[in-house]
């Protein structure tokens, strides 16, 4: 795993998860927009409602930086590339890096996002966890895909190629 990669995946998933979120943040701003031009709307509203937007979008950004932030120092302290190794089977998917080896199993994974350069695998509603590509190679992403849907997951996108 490179910073590249960690960027993409989480660009990925605020892209994707945080869809709906963004739109509804550009919209409050639109309105808000609007309403600061009315010459009828209370000062005292008008600086509430800045504030309220303000507020969201930092926290979003803060949230989305703390974790860059996060994941780069754990690269950062392992040399600025992890080699992980991943195995797909019935049981889960099984990663193997410098940091020690983890299992995930198929009941605890709920949807795979599928893109040309990292793959997203959901852990409940909010965890996801990052997969390069060229990790997992040609035959690794088709038996995943291949498990994925045999085990009733969710797949988001495709495998071109």
């Amino acid at each position: 795993m490179t910073r590249r990669l960690l960027k993409r995946g989480l660009f990925r998933y605020v892209t994707g998860v945080r869809r709906a979120q963004i739109g509804i943040a550009g919209v409050c701003l639109l309105v808000f927009a609007v309403l600061a031009l009315s010459p009828s709307v209370r000062p005292l509203l008008k600086g509430v409602m800045l504030a309220m937007a303000a507020m969201s979008s930092l926290a979003f950004a803060g949230r989305v930086a703390g974790t860059l932030r996060r994941s780069g120092a754990l690269l950062d302290k392992l040399g600025g590339e992890v080699r992980t190794s991943f195995r797909v089977d019935g049981e889960g998917i099984r990663l193997e890096n410098p940091l020690g080896v983890s299992s995930v199993s198929w009941r605890m994974i709920e949807d795979v996002w599928v893109f040309d350069d990292v793959w997203l695998l959901f852990i409940g509603k909010v965890d996801y966890m990052t997969i390069p590509v060229e990790a997992l190679g040609v035959p690794g992403a088709s038996e995943l895909l291949r498990l994925a849907r045999l085990n009733g997951r969710r797949i988001c996108g495709r495998m071109r190629g």
